[in-house]
């Protein structure tokens, strides 16, 4: 047996065990290259449907946000009383 090694993008090796042709090597890596094109397309559709109509958040106030978040709060309500007097001064 003879081995064929073909190396594609991000690494990835695939190993081919067996008396392939040149030509048939050639063949399935044109093969994987419009796969991997068809895929990208695809994705790319997928992401023009799905995105917010509204736009999109700024980078600044997705921080901003998560930043309060993890940060403790100011206040803490225990009832509708305590709400209403935080708020109301």
């Amino acid at each position: 047996m003879r081995r064929s090694e073909l190396t594609f993008s991000k690494g990835l090796r695939y190993i081919i065990i067996n008396n392939m042709s040149t030509q048939n090597t050639e063949k399935i890596y044109k093969e994987i290259k419009n796969l991997k094109k068809e895929t990208k397309a695809l994705k790319e559709l997928i992401l023009l449907i799905l995105k917010d109509p509204e736009g999109e958040y700024k980078n600044s106030f997705i921080n901003r946000i998560l930043t309060k978040a993890r940060s403790k709060p100011q206040f803490n309500f225990t009832n509708k009383n305590s709400f209403l007097k935080q708020i109301s001064s």
